[in-house]
């Protein structure tokens, strides 16, 4: 049986996540980061402010995240509103787990893409989820397709 702490457990051992945000003509524009889950769900990411996603984020703060495991075929999203990080000690946190998560994917020397965006200001945003949905479809079958699903309001 699903659970929120499984879903949360899952969100965790799965770090990187495709991101959607809108352009000033509203256009979806997509970028993939390493994520941090809290125990609220909330979504911590880093980017610098040359990027689209800042860019965007700064004018419509809507945005939509969404993890996947190819391999076990289960998928999370997760709908809400990105906010600005800008409380020294949440900063310090998001950071913390945010290098701990990108420190483990390679090697030690390793330079994860945030790191190898131009520009020298990183930005840590917060996404206050309003919604999130996780689906297992590796039980499906043809007699019965339908995965098992997870939607709540954290």
């Amino acid at each position: 049986m699903l659970t929120k702490n499984t879903v949360l457990s899952w969100l965790r051992n799965h770090p990187v996540a495709t991101i959607a945000t809108l352009s000033a003509d509203n256009k979806p524009k997509m970028s993939v980061v390493y994520t941090f889950v809290d125990t609220d769900y909330q979504c911590y990411f880093v980017t610098k402010e040359t990027t689209i996603k800042y860019q965007n984020l700064r004018k419509n703060s809507a945005i939509s995240l969404s993890w996947c495991d190819q391999k076990n075929l289960t998928k999370c999203e997760v709908n809400g509103v990105a906010h600005l990080v800008q409380s020294g000690e949440e900063v310090v946190a998001a950071i913390t787990h945010l290098q701990k998560i990108m420190i483990n994917q390679k090697a030690e020397y390793w330079t994860p893409p945030v790191g190898q965006i131009e520009g020298t200001q990183y930005i840590i945003f917060r996404v206050v989820p309003s919604q999130v949905t996780y689906a297992d479809y590796s039980a499906a079958t043809k007699l019965d397709s339908k995965p098992q699903r997870l939607e709540f309001s954290p």
